[in-house]
């Protein structure tokens, strides 16, 4: 990996502010996420013990379009610590049965204990992203598009 793709992932991926007036408050896995329809981001709030290590509130699981209670459309990350994120394409819609949004799309598969991606996969709990809406009767913004990911930082030494 180069210098400059590691100086072009740490500028890439930092989506910074998130207003609370614009998010939604949703579930995640355990981690409370901010949907922000205005931006049309998914991102870290607060982060599951088990994730602290290596995400930080913040940090943008889906950039693209989202449209309240809707469909969504756009990119997903997943993380691993002292790696990039992987980036994959994903659709979905609010599923009211949840309630929240579903998306899925073939994910990244990383070669075991490397940060190489070897392939994508459509098996695995990456393939589907379940967001539970914390507040389903709340009105919110209409549809939007993010602009910006996150920010990555390698562990000291890499």
């Amino acid at each position: 990996m180069g210098n400059g793709k590691n100086a072009m992932a740490a500028m890439a991926l930092c989506f910074c502010s998130v207003g609370a007036a614009r998010a939604a408050d949703f579930d995640h896995n355990g981690s409370r996420m901010d949907v922000d329809y205005e931006r049309g981001a998914i991102t870290y709030r607060s982060v599951k013990p088990s994730l602290r290590g290596f995400i930080k509130p913040g940090f943008v699981v889906f950039a693209g379009e989202i449209e309240k209670g809707g469909a969504v459309k756009g990119t997903a990350y997943i993380f691993r610590k002292n790696c990039e994120p992987a980036p994959y394409p994903v659709t979905g819609r609010y599923e009211a049965s949840l309630p929240g949004y579903v998306l899925s799309g073939a994910a990244p598969v990383r070669e075991k204990g490397t940060c190489r991606v070897t392939g994508y996969s459509i098996e695995g709990g990456n393939a589907r992203l379940e967001f539970v809406d914390l507040s389903p009767n709340e009105s919110g913004s209409a549809s939007g598009t993010a602009t910006s990911p996150n920010s990555y930082s390698p562990a000291p030494g890499r």
